[in-house]
């Protein structure tokens, strides 16, 4: 998939392919890093949401008159008209999706330029024929998706009399977003983002879910005919004690996550296996969900404490967990912001790692990172898959899970100027300027005080 960002935050223009593997953002604050792994994620989730021109009107007509319509999706995606049409949409959504004013992005922001096709998608094992029944009263028809050959067939299930029940633009909206659905699933499968903000929400969503209970409660108070009273009436300065408080896409996905914990934990990810490995490695201890859809922690050999009672690591690490353990799938994205946020640098050594481990058992993720230590750490990788490392992986304990091919590392460095570029990387990996250059710097400064005191 390929998007060309325009004016978005600081960025003024970015043409990114969003790959397979593991990409990393770097640079320094105020770049747009977050603004891009932001907007990648509004692009993700509002691609099954948008009709976007797949039926035309000579489609509704050949449907009705035969029967039957099969569609190349492989081919209409392809089409300038069809991803002029999804990158308006896209556009347009950005703004709600950041909760910004409506005219807070430009109208072409965002360029959708290349799609996964369903045929690529099929390479990697999506070859199941997909089927449905969709209805819009008496009307009926059968869908079926191929994506073994990119095919999207409909068939009708009704006489030709209750086609006359359903508009032709009506139909076309209907159906298109539901082929749009299955078309989405092509680029990830699902895409998920760790907010910089996600100890906040394991720490809150339980009050803001309760502030929104109580508006429930007195909302049916009303309904009921017990607000008219004096002394029931419904009190606005209690249900909006401040101005309605607003959030971004992530932040508010997260918050649903958080207080939707109960049921979520009903599920098994793919990635199960990994968050207990998460909890041995790194967090010395088990992130549970609690009778009521609370979180806990359980240090080893220790009694459970609330999440509020846990070290920050915990709080920082707690979603991370749950997300691994109960929806992420194979094929998905994970988009994490600052992933180093509260761990000490022998953490962050061991969550690159992880990290590694996660990208090559098939999860595909995003990182915004400031942390010398984690890009390292990605840089070894690269390094210790040569042959000649063998020696150097045995002396330090490198299994083979923590290595990267150079084809599955993808670096993007923002700057000042607005105008973020992929980095080259080879078998010796790369190079982060703006960071080692702050390195060069605290070295030579340590080397001058150690030569002044000398003297």
């Amino acid at each position: 998939m390929r998007i060309i960002f325009s004016n978005i935050g600081h960025v003024r223009n970015l043409d990114f392919e969003l790959k397979r593997g593991l990409t990393l953002f770097c640079g320094g604050n105020n770049t747009g890093k977050t603004y891009t792994a932001y907007a990648i994620f509004s692009i993700l989730s509002g691609l099954a949401e948008v009709s976007a021109d797949w039926l035309k009107e000579k489609d509704i007509t050949t449907l009705f008159e035969q029967g039957k319509l099969v569609l190349d999706l492989a081919q209409i995606g392809k089409t300038d008209i069809f991803l002029k049409n999804l990158s308006k949409h896209l556009s347009r959504k950005l703004a709600s999706d950041f909760d910004a004013p409506k005219n807070f992005f430009g109208k072409d922001c965002i360029q959708i330029t290349e799609l996964t096709t369903p045929k690529q998608t099929a390479k990697r094992g999506r070859a199941s024929i997909v089927k449905a029944e969709l209805g819009i009263g008496t009307f009926k028809i059968m869908t079926a998706f191929n994506p073994k050959d990119a095919t999207f067939t409909l068939s009708l299930l009704t006489t030709q009399d209750a086609t006359q029940q359903i508009a032709p633009a009506v139909l076309a909206q209907f159906v298109g977003r539901f082929i749009s659905a299955q078309f989405a699933l092509d680029q990830f499968s699902t895409v998920h983002v760790l907010t910089a903000e996600r100890a906040a929400i394991n720490l809150f969503s339980r009050e803001l879910s309760s502030s929104r209970n109580n508006l429930v409660d007195q909302l049916l108070e009303l309904k009921n005919g017990n607000g008219k009273s004096a002394g029931n009436a419904l009190d606005l300065d209690r249900i909006f004690p401040v101005q309605a408080s607003r959030y971004l896409l992530p932040i508010r996905k997260g918050l649903e996550i958080a207080e939707d914990l109960k049921n979520l934990s009903r599920n098994r990810g793919d990635f199960a296996g990994f968050a207990d490995k998460l909890e041995k490695t790194v967090l010395g201890g088990q992130v549970q969900v609690g009778e009521f859809g609370e979180l806990t922690y359980t240090p080893d050999g220790k009694a459970a404490l609330r999440i509020n009672l846990a070290a920050s690591m915990v709080k920082s690490l707690a979603s991370l967990v749950v997300y691994l353990r109960f929806q992420a799938k194979k094929g998905s994205l994970l988009i994490v912001d600052e992933p180093e946020l509260n761990l000490h640098p022998d953490k962050q050594r061991k969550l690159a790692q992880f990290l590694c481990e996660l990208t090559n058992a098939g999860l595909d993720i995003i990182i915004s990172t400031h942390s010398d230590y984690i890009i390292r750490e990605i840089n070894h990788a690269i390094l210790l898959n040569h042959s000649s490392m063998a020696e150097v992986r045995a002396r330090y304990e490198y299994a083979d899970e923590h290595l990267l091919a150079v084809d599955k590392v993808a670096v993007v460095m923002f700057g000042d100027d607005g105008l973020p570029k992929q980095l080259p990387i080879d078998g010796k990996g790369f190079s982060v300027a703006s960071i080692d250059e702050e390195i060069d710097l605290q070295n030579q400064i340590a080397q001058d005080i150690e030569q002044a005191w000398q003297e």
